[in-house]
């Protein structure tokens, strides 16, 4: 059933326009006012954010008459309330810590019709974040953007990698500086580092790769360089483990920083696990400490349930395209630079396109690509395998869906909505 379908059979016209009128802290009240709606809402099942409130009576009406309109402002109504009515949100308990960033831009071409003049313009005149999923072009990315920011009189610095101890590192160097430039910055653990930055608005951008076809990379990479100090994805020794024992150890990576609390990497919640057993069960494998992504990964399995962590899992898949102002997949690269081209009016497809880097050595390539088929089929026909690897599934399918209506978008903001 189409969204406004679902919408429209679940809610009455007053319950919209509950949704449309009141900002998130003045939503309960009208919710009161009519009976039902939170019971209505929570059978929908929907995750409301980033509250865009409809100023003039007129246009809520025009809105609430053409659903293609109504449903984004309405699907945009509210992280807070949403989590509470959607029914499977007992992880929020159980976590010790809050998932979620507090400040972001949403996606700018799904959002673009609802943006004023002045609130598109944030995107260019804020700092911008990329988080850096591992062997999904991240290290192309990064060298592009700090090439840029040489050549860029607006932009001061480009930070990255932004590793375990990354941000704490950045936000001590950015004490020490007065400049008021903007910033660009790059790491693996840079996601919620906008919470942390003041003043000036801030966005985050990604770039996805096929789940299994990213996991097959990133072991290749660390059996060819095992010795990587790179305590994020080659803090195992891949050549003491087969493909399959790599994926079931690592599982999904990018649903794991999605999650990732900088606590975590200074010790914060090191009593809510068992180190000594986690590294007597790799022992032989753990290269030198334990990684932040392990303990997370502990915490996930001993706190939440199969339902809790399906219910967290869909909270996150919901919420990707309120948090970032612009995704995209490393098998479309070229799409993806030149939508960020747009968002941030920088040279990125000019600069970027130029730039390959992480390639495998290509003495032999299609030795190279036996190598890769053996390693897909032997992960593809594991059911443990798609099951450790299904949060990033279900992430990259959203954000392949996302891609593609930004793709649909494109022509609509190159004309300036007209």
């Amino acid at each position: 059933m189409k969204a406004h379908a679902i919408i429209d059979a679940k809610l009455s016209r007053k319950e919209q326009e509950c949704l449309l009128n009141h900002s998130v802290d003045n939503v309960d009240q009208c919710f009161a006012e009519e009976r039902g709606a939170r019971a209505n809402l929570g059978a929908l099942g929907i995750i409301y954010s980033l509250p865009v409130p409809t100023k003039h009576k007129k246009t809520r009406q025009r809105v609430l008459s053409d659903p293609n309109k109504a449903i984004p402002k309405i699907k945009t109504k509210v992280l807070r309330i949403g989590s509470k009515l959607s029914g499977n949100n007992s992880w929020r308990e159980a976590l010790p810590w809050d998932i979620g960033p507090q400040r972001y831009l949403p996606n700018f071409y799904t959002y673009y019709a609802f943006l004023n003049e002045s609130e598109k313009l944030l995107y260019r005149k804020g700092n911008i974040v990329y988080l850096h999923v591992p062997k999904s072009g991240g290290t192309t990315m990064a060298k592009c953007f700090k090439s840029m920011t040489k050549k860029l009189k607006r932009y001061s610095h480009f930070y990255g990698p932004i590793g375990e101890n990354g941000i704490n590192a950045v936000m001590e160097q950015l004490k020490t500086q007065n400049d008021t430039k903007l910033q660009i910055f790059s790491g693996e653990y840079a996601f919620y580092l906008c919470d942390l930055l003041g003043g000036k608005p801030c966005s985050y951008f990604l770039m996805l790769r096929e789940p299994y076809d990213r996991l097959v990379s990133s072991y290749s990479f660390c059996k060819r360089h095992s010795d990587d100090g790179n305590n994020f994805y080659c803090s195992l020794n891949a050549n003491n483990l087969t493909i399959t024992e790599w994926a079931l150890i690592q599982k999904s990576f990018f649903f794991r920083q999605l999650i990732m609390n900088e606590g975590m990497c200074q010790g914060h919640y090191d009593d809510e696990i068992d180190l000594n057993a986690l590294m007597n069960i790799h022992k032989g494998v753990i290269k030198d400490k334990l990684p932040c992504w392990m303990k997370v990964q502990a915490i996930l399995d001993s706190k939440l349930s199969k339902k809790e962590q399906e219910g967290l899992l869909k909270f996150i898949v919901d919420s990707i395209e309120q948090w970032f102002a612009g995704v995209g997949v490393l098998e479309k690269m070229p799409e993806t630079l030149e939508a960020l081209n747009i968002i941030y009016g920088l040279p990125v497809y000019p600069t970027c396109s130029k730039i390959h880097a992480n390639k495998a050595p290509s003495k032999s390539k299609k030795e190279d690509e036996k190598v890769k088929e053996r390693l897909m089929r032997e992960l593809k026909s594991d059911p443990r395998v798609r099951e450790a690897l299904l949060p990033d599934l279900h992430l990259y399918k959203r954000v392949e869906q996302i891609v593609k209506s930004q793709s649909a978008a494109r022509k609509h903001v190159l004309t300036g909505g007209n």
